[in-house]
């Protein structure tokens, strides 16, 4: 964590910022529509932290198609999230990071992002944000077949949602344990914790969950050996991922398919939906890592068709794709091209395929997922003419195949039984709830009677008298309505005359000071000065001491012209009258900065050409007013002040990252600064929104027209 806390601490934030921006406007690719939506709101939130949250959710969202922009945006909310000091955001953006390491099997890096996110969630005391970390951390370790570490976090996470009652997270948390029990053969946890899953989600709505449980549920039974079941999990799922339009999930499933109809001797159809899932692989770069199963797959089907040219051609394709990944899964394509060797008589060159992908199998700690490596080790030895060696292998086959089959039949026991279990529920329900509805409606049809008669009655006597005043109490109403409007009106009309008013007779006042200090008092002091001038001619007659009395009195003097030609100029903003809006704002800002308590920074934007001497004094006391506002009540550090001149207006956007406000509340959102500042906006037709809350900072948007006049 203090390595990635670190690196982002030295980000120059400006640059990484407009570069994210530049990538926003031109990145262009297939997209969903929630993934349009998202897009869209990026272009009309107001705050950085929106912004933070919404590339999160686009992190999240492109996950599924597009590896790269999903790291894109993760990467985005990371930068920003670290900019405002949001932990909760920039523990998500860590997340959303580990899942596209980890999907591209760089588990070290992803490992890293993870206990990064976890430590952040720790320190904010987020039990829910624990467990979302702790359920990735069990779905790594299972990639890694560290199926221990796996399952105890993952019961860990499970725990924690089921507690909290947070339904979406708590059925990710059992399909990560249903699929780790699913790699380590143990069928019946396996097929407890997906259906649990799928009924979470089934009862909650959620589409995505119900099609991912429907998945893993359509595989695990074409492992169990159930190719009918699958067929019909597998199905259900396609037509929910068609729905959503997510082809990497389609791609899946049509695997799970392809595999039942194998297995059901449907070649044909087998080989049609293998085809598709292909296509739909080599067509997105992201998805090219799974070609070798679908070529396997492909080559599983020609070697049932005995055209064990083609066999070889597609398993020699996912061999070659293996070795270059450095893919674990080589065994598999050792295993397939091992039987194609078997079958054409090559005994030798198959018992070695078959040695080598056994052992990685051992390693791997997966003998339970290929029992059939054992007997296909046994015929390659018997024909080889090895007796001992092939008579061990036919007893470790028989062996390892009856501990499977034990535990798939009770699994088999356990969906049977669940699935009962469930049909009772609901016909049990169904009963009640039928019952239930015949002794309302009779209670309605009783109820409603009496209650009819009565109403009858009560209305015969109200109704004339409810007409009457009703039209009373219409024109009435209309008429306090019209009152209190002119009222409202009269007062806020009253108001903005009363704030400009005040406003131009500081700015007067202001002026005349000025002038009065540099005309009236500053001529004076210049006289005495001449007067002085002359007494020096005489200096050499004066005692020493009158001397030192006359020197001192004039340094007085100098430094008594000086200030008050500070101070008028100060008072009639002498740098914006000479050199404008922005050069002001400059000055305005050297001074603050020295004084060491606000870091200040300045952005405008199209303002090269100056504007009308009273529209720029009035801006610039606009954003002073500001400044004085935030040191004195905001508590803030950093302030922002962002000027951007359109063609027929002027943006000011002030930021602070202070203690902030609450505007509902009367007392702190209009005292006589903020009033002052409407004042002087009102009197250009301008705009002024507040967005502020308590330990949130300020953003104060100001919107002026710009008319002939002003230009």
């Amino acid at each position: 964590m203090k390595h990635l806390t670190s690196t982002f601490d030295k980000i120059n934030y400006s640059p990484v910022l407009f570069i994210i921006l530049f990538f926003l406007c031109h990145y262009t690719q297939a997209q969903t529509p929630v993934i349009d939506s998202l897009r869209a709101q990026l272009s009309i939130v107001n705050t950085q932290e929106e912004q933070a949250s919404l590339f999160n959710e686009l992190a999240y969202e492109y996950f599924v198609e597009d590896l790269d922009s999903s790291l894109f945006y993760a990467e985005s909310s990371s930068v920003l999230s670290k900019k405002i000091a949001n932990r909760k955001l920039l523990s998500t953006a860590y997340t959303r990071i580990s899942d596209v390491k980890a999907e591209l099997r760089d588990y070290e890096i992803a490992r890293v992002y993870l206990d990064s996110s976890l430590i952040l969630e720790k320190e904010l005391k987020d039990t829910l944000g624990m467990a979302r970390a702790t359920t990735r951390i069990a779905s790594m370790y299972r990639s890694q077949n560290k199926w221990e570490e796996a399952l105890k976090y993952g019961r860990e996470a499970s725990q924690t949602y089921a507690n909290s009652k947070n339904p979406k997270n708590y059925a990710t948390a059992l399909t990560t344990l249903a699929n780790t029990f699913g790699d380590m053969a143990e069928f019946d946890s396996s097929v407890f914790y997906h259906q649990k899953s799928l009924a979470i989600n089934r009862e909650n709505g959620f589409q995505s969950g119900i099609a991912l449980s429907l998945l893993n549920l359509g595989n695990l039974h074409w492992q169990m050996k159930n190719p009918e079941l699958s067929l019909e999990y597998s199905r259900e799922s396609l037509q929910i991922y068609e729905s959503l339009g997510w082809s990497s999930s389609i791609a899946k499933v049509l695997t799970n398919l392809g595999n039942a109809f194998f297995d059901l001797d449907a070649f044909d159809e087998a080989e049609r939906v293998h085809t598709r899932s292909l296509k739909i692989r080599q067509s997105n770069p992201q998805l090219e890592k799974y070609l070798p199963l679908n070529y396997n797959n492909l080559g599983n089907i020609a070697f049932a068709r005995e055209d064990w040219k083609k066999a070889r051609q597609f398993h020699t394709q996912a061999y070659e794709l293996r070795k270059e990944e450095e893919s674990n899964l080589t065994y598999l394509s050792e295993i397939n091209l091992g039987n194609v060797e078997r079958m054409t008589g090559n005994y030798s060159q198959a018992t070695d395929y078959y040695e080598n992908s056994l052992a990685k199998i051992e390693q791997l700690g997966l003998q339970h997922r290929h029992p059939e490596v054992l007997l296909w080790l046994s015929a390659s030895h018997g024909y080889l003419r090895n007796t001992a060696l092939a008579t061990e292998y036919l007893n470790r086959y028989n062996k390892l195949s009856f501990e499977i089959d034990l535990k798939i039949s009770n699994a088999n026991n356990l969906e049977r039984r669940l699935k009962a279990e469930r049909s009772s529920r609901i016909l049990e329900q169904n009963e009640a709830e039928k019952q239930q509805a015949i002794n309302d409606k009779q209670n309605t049809v009783i109820y409603s009677l009496i209650a009819g008669i009565f109403l009858i009655i009560l209305l015969f006597f109200t109704i004339f008298r409810i007409s009457q005043l009703r039209n009373k109490n219409l024109a009435s109403k209309q008429l306090e309505s019209l009152q209190k409007e002119r009222i409202q009106q009269l007062i806020k009309e009253k108001e903005l005359e009363a704030i400009n008013a005040m406003v131009e007779g500081q700015e007067n006042e202001r002026l005349r000071i000025a002038r009065d200090l540099h005309d009236r008092l500053g001529g004076t002091l210049s006289i005495v000065k001449m007067h002085f001038k002359s007494v020096e001619e005489s200096i050499e007659d004066l005692k020493d001491k009158n001397i030192s009395q006359y020197k001192e009195a004039n340094n007085l003097l100098d430094e008594a012209c000086d200030e008050v030609r500070k101070i008028a100029h100060d008072m009639a903003s002498g740098v914006l009258m000479k050199f404008g809006l922005v050069a002001a704002l400059n000055a305005l800002k050297e001074t603050v900065e020295t004084a060491g308590q606000l870091k200040m920074n300045l952005i405008d934007i199209g303002l090269e050409e100056r504007l009308s001497y009273n529209y720029e004094i009035n801006v610039y006391r606009i954003i002073q007013e500001l400044l004085t506002n935030t040191l004195k009540h905001a508590k803030a550090t950093e302030m922002s002040v962002q000027l951007f001149r359109k063609e027929s207006s002027l943006s000011i956007v002030v930021e602070d990252n202070g203690q902030g406000f609450e505007p509902e509340n009367q007392d702190s959102a209009k005292g006589i600064g903020l009033k002052n500042i409407e004042g002087r906006v009102y009197k250009f037709d301008g705009e002024v929104n507040i967005d502020s809350g308590k330990g949130a900072g300020t953003t104060i948007t100001i919107d002026l027209p710009l008319n002939e006049e002003v230009l």
